[in-house]
């Protein structure tokens, strides 16, 4: 939309990570199976291409690691134009994608706390991929 847009046209890139940042922690939410939750990181980011106007951008989340007390999530950005090919498919697990259409990608770390704010173990069991 024209308010997620930088003076040049394309998206600021602020709001992709808070956007980055939003998605990956209800993904790391429902896999700890804790509503309390912090983020830790946000690995390097990287802008591949822009994202223009018109453009649908896609969030994949996938577990990468899970420690005692956090998750680290792989995190990929997509742009898909409405002209794009509809039968393309999710990224994460390595289907066939046009390599032109990822936007960035990054890790995200995200810790369970406790209601005093330190980090608390989370039930790994709890949480599916």
């Amino acid at each position: 939309m024209y308010t997620d847009l930088n003076a040049a046209g394309t998206i600021f890139g602020g709001q992709l990570v808070a956007w980055i940042d939003e998605a990956s922690a209800i993904f790391a939410s429902c896999q700890m199976n804790a509503r309390r939750i912090v983020t830790l990181k946000i690995s390097e980011l990287i802008f591949n291409q822009p994202a223009k106007l018109g453009d649908m951008l896609e969030i994949w989340c996938r577990v990468a690691r899970r420690g005692h007390t956090s998750i680290t999530l792989e995190v990929i950005v997509t742009r898909r134009a409405f002209a794009d090919d509809p039968t393309r498919v999710d990224p994460i697990n390595q289907y066939e994608i046009k390599a032109s259409s990822e936007i960035c990608r990054c890790e995200t770390v995200f810790v369970s706390v406790d209601d005093h704010g330190r980090p608390r173990q989370w039930n790994k069991l709890s949480g599916s991929v």
